[in-house]
C-alpha cells in the first residue's frame, strides 16, 4: 500500500514538473510583443464658440405687451461678430433716469410671466447675425410720481461692460423681473391680422 501511494506520489509529482516545463517552453516560443497604448475614441462634438464678448452683439428693443396690470418688454442681442459665440444665463439689466443714473428698484430672476412662455436656462449658441432673446416685465401699479424710465442697461451674462438703449414706460416701483436669454421669441403675442 505504502509502495502504491509512493508510485501515485511520483507519478504527480513528474507530471506536475512536465506541465511546468512545457508551459515554460510555450511561453519562451511566443512571439513577443509590444505594449499597446489603449485609446479612448471621443465622440465628436459640434464647438458651439466662446461666450459672447459685450463688443460682438447689438442691444435692441423687440416690442412688448401688456394686460391685466402686467407689462413685458422682449429684447434682443445681435451676434455682430464674424463668429459664433454662446450665451448662457440672465442679463445684469439696470433702469436708468434719463441723466443715466440707474433708478432703484429690485431686479429678480424670472423663469415665467403673465404674458411670456416659461424660458428654460440653457445655452444660446449665436451664430453670425442670429439673435438671442430676454424679457424684463413688470407691474402697472406705480403712481405717477414714479421715477420715469429713459434707458435700459443690460450687461449680458459672463461679462462686465454693458450696452444701453434708449427705453421708457418701465415702470419701477413694484420692481422687475428678467429672464435667461433664449434662442427664440418668448412672448405670448397674438399672431398679426391677416398673418
Amino acid at each position: 500500500m505504502l509502495l502504491k501511494y509512493a508510485v501515485y506520489t511520483a507519478l504527480l509529482a513528474l507530471l506536475s514538473v512536465s506541465l511546468l516545463a512545457a508551459c515554460t517552453s510555450s511561453q519562451a516560443t511566443l512571439p513577443t510583443s509590444t505594449p499597446t497604448t489603449l485609446t479612448r475614441s471621443t465622440p465628436i462634438t459640434l464647438q458651439a464658440g466662446s461666450p459672447c464678448q459685450t463688443s460682438q452683439l447689438k442691444l435692441a428693443d423687440d416690442g412688448g405687451d401688456a394686460g391685466m396690470s402686467h407689462g413685458v418688454g422682449q429684447f434682443s442681442y445681435q451676434n455682430t461678430s464674424n463668429s459664433t459665440c454662446t450665451l448662457f444665463g440672465y442679463p445684469d439689466i439696470r433702469i436708468l433716469n434719463g441723466d443715466h443714473h440707474a433708478i432703484s428698484t429690485q431686479i429678480t430672476h424670472v423663469e415665467s410671466g403673465y404674458l411670456f412662455e416659461p424660458v428654460p436656462l440653457k445655452v444660446v449658441s449665436l451664430e453670425p447675425t442670429a439673435k438671442a432673446y430676454f424679457v424684463v416685465d413688470w407691474l402697472n401699479l406705480c403712481s405717477a410720481n414714479s421715477p420715469a424710465s429713459a434707458f435700459l442697461q443690460a450687461t449680458p451674462p459672463s461679462q462686465t461692460s454693458a450696452l444701453t438703449i434708449a427705453l421708457a414706460g418701465i415702470p419701477t416701483c413694484d420692481g422687475v423681473g428678467v429672464s435667461p436669454v433664449s434662442s427664440g421669441d418668448i412672448l405670448n403675442r397674438a399672431p398679426s391680422p391677416g398673418g
